[in-house]
């Protein structure tokens, strides 16, 4: 799934969104006319709806489970707990090439363009 998603997306698209104060925002996801909102909850949680026409909305909580100076959130023992053993991927780089070795291609695959960031 997530890695599968992410190594295909071009990190410099972008997204149509609407704020309408500071706590409420909209992305526009386009043709099919799904919706996603966000809104903010505390300054380590969000709520996110996706508002699908003609089906129920999903919702969801964007956690912080980081924050910038890398100390824990109160949302990090539980983020620990759900993903287990799970390995967790990182990028550093928008490359998209960079993306995809780092999502099952062997990293010579992206020879100098890597180095290049492209």
């Amino acid at each position: 799934g997530m890695v599968i998603v992410a190594n295909t997306k071009n990190p410099d698209h972008p997204m149509d969104t609407d704020f309408f104060n500071r706590t409420t925002a909209r992305i526009r996801n386009g043709g099919d006319g799904t919706i996603w909102w966000f809104r903010f909850m505390d300054s380590n949680r969000w709520e996110r709806e996706i508002e699908r026409p003609g089906e129920e909305s999903w919702y969801y909580y964007l956690d912080r489970v980081i924050a910038q100076n890398g100390s824990a959130s109160e949302h990090w023992e539980n983020f620990r707990s759900h993903m287990g053993r799970t390995k967790i991927r990182v990028w550093t780089t928008g490359s998209r090439c960079m993306r995809t070795c780092s999502a099952g291609k062997p990293w010579r695959t992206c020879g100098s363009r890597a180095a290049a960031g492209g």
